[in-house]
């Protein structure tokens, strides 16, 4: 073996292991990051107490289902408390395997840590105003925490493997399909909130009969402007991505299609609602998602070629704030009143990063802070295209911040106004969040990211 070589193989080992290396980090802070967020939301609003009769307390926490199994219990709560340290455990045990642990040495040091975790926030909740502790949470966390230091154990290594690939190839060759996931993913938690599922015929039967079949009577459920923002603009943007996505012979996805997919992912959403609790099918939703994805192929066969790049990235920005206004701001019941203002302005704990997700306590707060935040990352997103933001300098993050924080001001600012809302801190912090987070999102290059006309 020659010199040039062996200093080639010595780049690719360097390579590789730098490469390791930075996986390996990224495990670990995604895995405590997600620790330090469960154990911060469990204990809000930390209104601790040392007047509180603990022994009390105990005692009925202690005797909750299934130690009492006539006692009262929540399927929402059990539901979220069994998936709520899935992750935990998966990454915990993945982690702990990539740094060399045996199966049984990390299946039982993530068992560990998710049972102590557990232990120690229904330990804490005893002495707080607004928790309530339970023998039924720390069982489901548990069971929560073994399944995914399970998954973990068993998939987690080549399945993090395989992601971190998939999403390097994607971020370098075809970021827009990043977005059509994450897209699909916000209309999937959408249409299952507020995330009850029951297979009880009885239940399946009246969500059945309280679906409404009549199109035109479904229409008149909410107004014109809630139908075209919410269902025909969204899938007619989704429709647009997803036509855009790439296959594995590098050909995109193309106009028919996708259409095809957009149009059954639709269907099977709206069917799927009749196996939530609370939910009931309407097959007006149906039909004006179908008129978006309609408008988006008649886009794609006529005008897309006619506007230039400058002008597309225009009404991205436009029709992103419009989308983020009008969740927000929607019903438009504003009442100017002084008093009403100064009584609706946060103060106190409520000035708290999360406080209202997590006094919440839902998947579907869950799934209203992580949308707020990807609406956040594609503004600010659109910014950076339009202006060529692209790099990564501690004053253009601030930028981002405070540009994404100011959305987040208007949209709150204007809920002080609304009769049906409250404003809260938490959205704007979260909106400043999404503007950091987008400074790190590769751009593309928008030369390559037009919609063809008529690609098949």
């Amino acid at each position: 073996m020659n010199r040039e070589q062996v200093t080639l193989n010595k780049h690719r080992v360097s390579h590789t292991m730098k490469s390791y290396n930075r996986d390996n980090s990224a495990l670990v802070w995604l895995t405590l990051g997600y620790f330090l967020l469960l154990v911060y939301a469990s204990l809000m609003p930390y209104d601790f107490s040392s007047r509180i009769n603990a022994s009390w307390v105990l005692n009925r926490a202690l005797h909750a289902w299934p130690v009492n199994p006539y006692a009262r219990v929540s399927g929402s709560d059990v539901l979220s408390n069994l998936l709520l340290y899935i992750p935990l455990g998966a990454l915990m045990a993945t982690s702990l395997r990539k740094k060399g642990a045996g199966k049984w040495s990390a299946f039982s040091m993530t068992f560990a840590l998710c049972f102590c975790t557990s232990l120690g926030v229904e330990t804490l909740q005893i002495f707080s105003l607004s928790r309530t502790s339970s023998i039924t949470d720390l069982l489901m966390n548990t069971i929560s925490g073994i399944t995914g230091a399970g998954f973990g154990v068993v998939c987690g290594m080549p399945l993090w493997r395989r992601i971190n690939l998939e999403l390097r190839s994607r971020c370098r060759y075809s970021p827009l399909d990043l977005l059509t996931l994450i897209f699909a993913g916000l209309l999937a938690a959408d249409a299952m909130a507020p995330f009850m599922p029951t297979l009880l015929l009885s239940q399946i039967g009246r969500s059945v009969k309280a679906s409404e079949f009549n199109v035109i009577a479904g229409f008149s459920h909410h107004p014109w402007h809630w139908w075209l923002v919410t269902h025909i603009l969204v899938y007619m943007v989704f429709t647009l991505l997803s036509a855009q996505w790439r296959r594995r012979d590098k050909t995109r996805m193309g106009v028919y299609r996708a259409a095809f997919i957009c149009s059954l992912f639709a269907l099977v959403l709206e069917a799927g609602k009749i196996f939530i609790a609370s939910r009931v099918m309407n097959l007006s939703n149906l039909a004006a998602n179908l008129s978006g994805i309609l408008l988006a192929v008649l886009i794609l066969h006529s005008s897309a070629t006619c506007l230039t790049q400058k002008t597309r990235l225009n009404l991205g920005i436009l029709g992103t704030v419009t989308y983020i206004l009008y969740l927000g701001l929607v019903p438009f019941d504003f009442h100017f009143n002084t008093s009403l203002l100064v009584q609706k302005l946060p103060r106190g704990v409520e000035l708290l990063p999360l406080y209202h997700y997590a006094m919440g306590a839902s998947l579907n707060h869950v799934r209203l802070f992580v949308q707020t935040v990807l609406l956040s990352v594609t503004f600010v997103y659109f910014v950076r295209l339009r202006f060529d933001i692209r790099d990564k300098t501690s004053s253009n993050v601030m930028l981002a911040v405070i540009l994404a924080g100011l959305l987040g001001v208007i949209q709150e600012g204007g809920q002080l106004f609304l009769l049906s809302r409250t404003a809260s801190m938490t959205d704007i912090y979260s909106y400043m969040l999404g503007g950091a987070l987008s400074m790190w999102v590769p751009l593309f290059d928008t030369h390559n990211a037009g919609l063809s006309p008529k690609e098949n």
